[in-house]
Order: structure tokens, then C-alpha cells, then sequence
């Protein structure tokens, strides 16, 4: 199947390989439908028209503005041969290997299921296999192949090409975003039930059901977070009508800290997960996560993060806490505990059936997109004139510490031969099918040189986040090694500093650059340092240095003031430290006023890194700071302002 090749010329003798996606993107005029299936399928756009023909009024917002369409094409179900009257998996797909934590197989199975959507330029979105089921979400999900003026009063088929978007692309009423409806489609992947999901939950070890009083958010998040009735109810609440009561509870898009401003991610769920855009991160990356609800008798229920989000789907998924009785019209919080259905239930207006709204809930767990790692060692430098091979061509995929079984192609094939110079070596992994993991990309640098024993010349750009810190704080340093005009990823580079008053530069950090040639180390001088990076070379890079990077450190500077009554009248009294020690140094107290600040008192640091000035002031407010004289391999150090009011001398 040739889905997309790759555009422009290469510096090669061979043609460059067809790949499934590709960061250029380009028009598709083929799909595959694989993954966990009992066989792989490929369309083409006739083979699409010989199927029966769905019409659907889209209507959706994206960042050139609002898209009203009709598009005519085949229901996704009918491709995947779904069935349209249960809630079973039809006998395309394969069953759920292993089966879930239940003692046997799930009823209606397809609520572990997702589907994954990959476009020209490795662009993905999930779908959660009911949401595209007639049997559950009801609203088509249409894999169109031509388009036509909107018009929601008239649905027959419409026959326009989608031009610059392919021979194929997904029309989806749902969702208010544009997002999920992934054009140039060249690959539709099933996946059975997430890695991990067969495992009963913690607190639910024998899945054998009955009341529950706490779950646990757990997976792709920063920290698991264990959830009671009051800690729900001390959440933002909010009121649906969802099937036949109206229910209140916590949305479940804020339970997971999603943006419901720009479709991120948030800073709760951890994006770890590499995608097939690598290195770039994909735009919107939340449209490859889902999210498994978990009941105490272990039956499990799939949706996709974009279906919660309000950016995206805009349909509120409730974990609720009350029910009451339905009435769309009047969505005041309900306060009748959900009894026999746990502390907290799944309340969901979208679907038909039920099987989605689990009670009872002990686990939700966010699941990262199975993706696995591309492992590629950079190669050693080449002599021109020798063909690329397995030797450079060697990459392999890792999930979960484990080998995947793997088809890779590489943008350059085994035989190319490549000019002098840096080049990037691009590979992309597919999973054979049956399989339940996603495609996924890895690149690295590939020295050319022109002789044997040559050595590429490198250099290393080099920054630093603060030029001027305090003491105490975490700085960082930063560097980019490159050869030639290309970064070089996988080298150790290494970071020198030499302190004010040393003629001599220490060792004081290593890293190992990334694919980008980038490397960072947190620093934290005592005094003024200078930094540099340094690569030792290897085998066809030579050495090099970078440019020196100065940082400054200001004393850190504390004041505390009280007012102390003498026979004389009132006295301010200002006491602070110093550091680093700065014993001897000079000190001002300083006098905030609308002209501007004035030194009130003067005195030096003593040995202990304390200091004490006492000084009369007259009667009002005074705003007070302390000012240390740089010196030593210190900035000048300035403390926070303090407020002290006179009322009688």
C-alpha cells in the first residue's frame, strides 16, 4: 500500500522509501484498516464507494474559523462491521486478549475497545469504540470521500472532491472542535482493552462487586489522587439530565485537570508518551489519550479525553454523587444519594444505553497512547561512497521494557549513498497486525565524511536561563551540539565552571544530548562563575568548546525591623543577614519616599553574617529595605521592604 511518499528530492542514488505518514504530509489516496483485527484491509477511494453511503451536516470550529459542510462517505462502525443492534464487537475485531479483570469475558466488550485515526502527517486522534457505535453514542462518525454545500434539512449524497484533503477524511457532528477529524487518512487502527487494564484495581482486588466509597485517579497523571464523597463534594458541581434523572457531581474533565480554554492537556496528566510526529509533540496532544472507568465488579468503560473535554466534544461525562428526578429544564443541584450505586457513578448524555454509565466506580485511570520508543543508537561516521545499510539502518521498537514486534521503513533505504555532511535519518515503526500498539517515529545523525579518520567539526551554542540569580536559587545552563548545520544527538557533552577568584575550570555536570543536539544541567553558584560546555568528540566528530557564559549572584539579603523605646524616644531597630558571608561589607538602610530612595543608616556585616542598625525615624509610615555592596564574587544584594509605622517619638 502506498498511502503517502515522501516529497523533493533526496541526496541519494536510491529513490526514498514510501512511508505511511510523514511530517511533510500530502494527499492520501489509500488506507489501511489494521490492528486488532483478524485481518488488515486496504481502501482506495472506490473501494469506499462500493460501500453503502452515510450523509452528515457538519458544523465545527477550528483556528481559521467556524466550517459548516455536508459530507457523504461510509459510517466508521459499518468499516470496522460493528453491529448495529447489541453492544457486541461484531467479527472483525478480535476479542479482548487478555480478557479483562473479570472472572471471563466482559459483557459488551466493545466499551474497553478505541479506534485510532492517523492522517498524511502522523496526526492522531482517538475515538472510544462506542462513541462511533449506533448501539451506544448514536451520531455518526463518517470516513467521507467527497463534500457539499451545508444543508441540515437535506441529506442526500454529495459529491464534491475533498481536494488538498485526500481521497479520504473523518466527518464527526460531535465534537465543536475540528481536531479529531483527521484528513489525508491513511491508516484506521483498532485497539483492544489498554496495557494494565486486566489487572484488578487495588480496591477491588476480587472484583466481586457491592457498594464502593472511594476510587483512585491513577495512570498517565503526576500523582494518583484518591477520591471519597466528600472530596467530590468539595469540588466545582455541576447538574445534567442524563437518562431518565437528572444527577449532579463533578465534571470529568476537571477531575483530570483538562484546559477548557485551548484543549491541552493541563499540568495533571503527564505527556510522556512519544508520538509519531517525534520529535516534534503533536499539536492537541490530548486527542491520543483515553480514560478507563472501573467498577467494583471490575466492568470497565472506555472514553476518549476529547469527548469530555468541553474544547472538543462539549458533552458534560459527570462523576456523579446524587441523582434526582429528570427535569431538562431545571438543573439546580439534586441531592438523593445514589445508594446501592456507590458513592459515585458515571453520568453520561450522549449515549443510548447504559453500559457507559458505570456505578460503583473504584479506578479511573488515564491511558497514555501505546506507543512504543524507537531505540537507534547513533551510527559511527560513514567514508563517502559507502551505501547505507543494517548497520546504520538498525532501529527497533520498546513498550513497557519489551521488544514489539516491528516493520520499519526508513526514509533513506538500505543502499543509499549520501554526499559528505550531517544527515538525519528519519524511521517509522508499524506494528504488524493483529497488534494493539500505535505507529511511531525515531530519526538520527549520520556523519558523512570524506576520508577515513576525518573528523566532522562540531560547535556547541551554549545559554544560560538567568544571567544575574540570587544565591541559593537553581539556575540553568543549556547547549545545542551541532556538526556542520545539523544537531548531533546521543553525545556526552559536559559543563566546566570556574568561581570568581580561581584560575581554574571543575567539572560540574554531564548530559547526554537529546535527537535535537540539546543538553541542559541545573547550576547553582555560591559567587560569580563563569560556565562552559565541552564535547570530548568521538568517533568522526571532533572536539569542541563553547563561548564562556558569565553569571552574576546577588546576596541574598533578609530584614526583620522592630521599634524599641529608649529614653531618648523611639528607635527602629533593623536586623538582616548576609549571603554568602560577607563579613566586613557595607550595608545602607534604605528609605522608600516618592522622590525616590534614601540611605537612613549605614553599617557593615559582621563575622557571623548578621548585621544590626538602629536609627530614629519620625513620626509616620516608613518602608524600609536593606542594600549589601557587591564584592567578593557578589552582586549588590538588596532585601524586601519592610513597613514600620512611628505614632509618638
Amino acid at each position: 500500500m502506498t498511502a503517502w511518499t515522501t516529497l523533493g528530492a533526496t541526496p541519494a542514488t536510491a529513490a526514498a522509501a514510501d512511508q505511511l505518514c510523514g511530517p511533510e504530509g500530502g494527499v492520501s489516496d489509500s488506507l489501511a484498516v489494521t490492528g486488532w483485527v483478524h485481518e488488515e484491509r486496504s481502501y482506495d477511494e472506490a473501494d469506499l464507494a462500493a460501500l453503502p453511503q452515510t450523509t452528515v451536516a457538519d458544523t465545527f470550529r477550528s483556528g481559521s474559523g467556524t466550517t459548516s459542510r455536508n459530507y457523504s462517505g461510509v459510517d466508521l462502525w459499518r468499516l470496522l462491521e460493528l453491529p448495529d443492534n447489541s453492544g457486541g464487537i461484531g467479527t472483525f475485531l478480535l476479542p479482548s486478549a487478555p480478557s479483562g479483570p473479570q472472572d471471563g469475558p466482559q459483557h459488551n466488550d466493545i466499551t474497553r475497545y478505541s479506534v485510532v485515526v492517523t492522517g498524511s502527517d502522523c496526526f492522531q486522534a482517538v475515538y472510544a469504540m462506542t462513541e462511533i457505535s449506533p448501539w451506544f453514542g448514536g451520531q455518526p462518525v463518517v470516513v467521507a470521500t467527497a463534500q457539499g454545500d451545508y444543508d441540515a434539512d437535506d441529506l442526500t449524497p454529495v459529491t464534491d472532491s475533498l481536494g488538498d484533503s485526500g481521497f479520504a477524511r473523518i466527518s464527526n457532528p460531535i465534537d465543536v472542535r475540528g481536531s479529531r477529524r483527521i484528513s489525508n487518512i491513511v491508516e484506521i487502527r483498532v485497539l483492544q482493552a489498554p496495557v494494565g487494564s486486566s489487572v484488578p484495581p487495588a480496591n477491588a482486588p476480587t472484583c466481586a462487586g457491592g457498594v464502593s466509597d472511594e476510587f483512585t485517579v491513577s495512570g498517565a497523571v503526576a500523582s494518583p489522587r484518591t477520591y471519597d464523597l466528600a472530596a467530590l463534594q468539595a469540588e466545582e458541581q455541576t447538574t445534567i439530565a442524563a437518562g431518565s434523572a437528572n444527577c449532579t457531581g463533578v465534571e470529568l474533565w476537571r477531575l483530570l485537570g483538562l484546559s477548557a480554554e485551548n484543549g491541552g492537556l493541563g499540568s495533571y496528566i503527564t505527556a510522556e508518551a512519544p508520538g509519531p510526529q517525534y520529535p516534534d509533540p503533536q499539536h492537541n496532544d490530548l486527542t491520543r489519550f483515553s480514560v478507563m472507568v472501573t467498577a467494583s465488579d471490575c466492568h470497565q468503560s472506555l472514553f476518549s479525553l476529547a469527548e469530555i473535554s468541553p474544547f472538543f466534544g462539549g458533552h458534560p461525562v459527570l462523576v456523579a454523587t446524587a441523582f434526582g428526578a429528570h427535569d431538562p429544564d431545571d438543573l439546580t443541584p439534586v441531592t438523593d444519594p445514589l445508594g446501592a450505586n456507590g458513592f459515585a457513578r458515571i453520568a453520561n448524555q450522549v449515549d443510548q444505553r447504559g453500559t457507559r454509565r458505570a456505578s460503583n466506580i473504584v479506578d479511573i485511570k488515564v491511558i497514555a497512547p501505546p506507543t512504543p520508543e524507537v531505540v537507534w543508537e547513533t551510527p559511527a561516521a560513514i567514508v563517502q561512497g559507502t551505501p547505507l545499510s543494517d548497520v546504520q539502518l538498525n532501529a527497533h521498537a520498546v513498550l513497557l521494557d519489551a521488544e514489539v514486534p516491528d516493520t520499519f521503513t526508513y526514509d533513506l533505504p538500505s543502499g543509499t549513498v549520501l554526499p559528505v555532511g550531517t544527515h538525519t535519518l528519519s524511521a517509522l515503526f508499524v506494528p504488524e497486525s493483529p497488534s494493539s500498539v500505535t505507529i511511531a517515529r525515531g530519526a538520527v545523525t549520520l556523519q558523512v565524511v570524506d576520508s577515513p579518520g576525518a573528523d566532522v567539526p562540531t560547535s556547541i551554542a551554549s545559554t544560560v536561563q538567568r544571567k544575574v540569580m540570587t544565591y541559593g536559587q537553581s539556575n540553568r545552563a543549556s547547549a545545542v551540539l551541532t556538526a556542520g548545520a545539523n544537531p548531533l544527538g546521543g553525545q556526552q557533552v559536559e559543563l566546566f565552571e570556574r568561581s570568581h577568584g580561581s584560575s581554574t575550570f571543575t567539572r560540574v555536570a554531564a548530559a547526554v544530548t537529546d535527537s535535537q543536539g540539546r543538553a541542559s544541567a541545573r547550576i547553582k553558584p555560591a559567587k560569580r562563575a563563569v560556565h562552559e560546555w565541552r564535547y570530548a568528540g568521538s568517533e568522526g566528530y571532533a572536539a569542541s568548546r563553547s563561548a564562556r557564559q558569565a553569571v552574576k549572584v546577588r546576596a541574598k539579603v533578609t530584614l526583620a525591623v522592630r521599634k524599641k523605646q529608649t529614653k531618648h524616644g523611639v528607635k527602629v531597630v533593623a536586623k538582616g543577614t548576609v549571603r554568602p558571608t560577607r563579613a566586613g561589607a557595607s550595608v545602607r538602610l534604605m528609605k522608600k519616599s516618592k522622590a525616590g530612595a534614601v540611605a537612613v543608616a549605614r553599617g557593615t556585616v559582621k563575622r557571623n553574617v548578621k548585621l544590626k542598625l538602629t536609627k530614629s525615624l519620625p513620626r509616620g509610615t516608613h518602608r524600609l529595605f536593606l542594600v549589601v555592596r557587591a564584592g567578593e564574587g557578589s552582586a549588590k544584594g538588596t532585601s524586601p521592604t519592610r513597613t514600620v509605622t512611628i505614632k509618638r517619638r
